[in-house]
């Protein structure tokens, strides 16, 4: 049976989360997770643009992050330049402060994985494999998750 897709998205986060100790950016963050994303066959797309602070407290950002057909972000570097307040990890989009403008999907260069270990310092040969299957779904038009 397929699991919910909010039970999904707690799973993919916490497979994700080990990549959150890379010292890149979000461009570099983005390179990796697309990376154990497609290792997967899990659809998804890089999305770049601009991240913006509706309360003006930090200014706008050129910014990269990943979306899924389900309607969840992944976004690992949000609070890198927005701080706390901001949305981190796998979550479908909320934040009445926080906007998501894109311009985009964004094609990487091929990048071997030899390149993204030294970059990152993470070896993604030897990522583990994300052990759900049949979860990511496509969003109904009321923009509510699918079970």
């Amino acid at each position: 049976m397929p699991i919910t897709t909010e039970d999904f998205a707690l799973k993919l986060q916490a497979w994700l989360d080990p990549l959150d100790a890379a010292q890149v950016e979000c461009d570099g963050m983005c390179r990796l997770i697309s990376a154990v994303l497609s290792a997967n066959d899990i659809e998804h797309e890089v999305i770049g643009g601009i991240l913006s602070d509706r309360d003006g407290a930090t200014p706008e950002m050129t910014h990269f992050w990943v979306e899924l057909p389900n309607g969840y972000t992944i976004d690992y570097r949000a609070r890198m330049w927005m701080g706390e307040e901001a949305q981190h990890g796998v979550f479908i989009r909320s934040s009445d402060r926080f906007v998501y403008e894109s311009r985009g999907e964004v094609v990487f260069s091929y990048l071997p994985n030899w390149i993204l270990q030294v970059m990152s310092g993470i070896d993604l040969e030897s990522y583990p494999v994300l052990d759900v299957v049949g979860a990511i779904e496509t969003r109904h038009d009321d923009d509510s998750p699918t079970p």
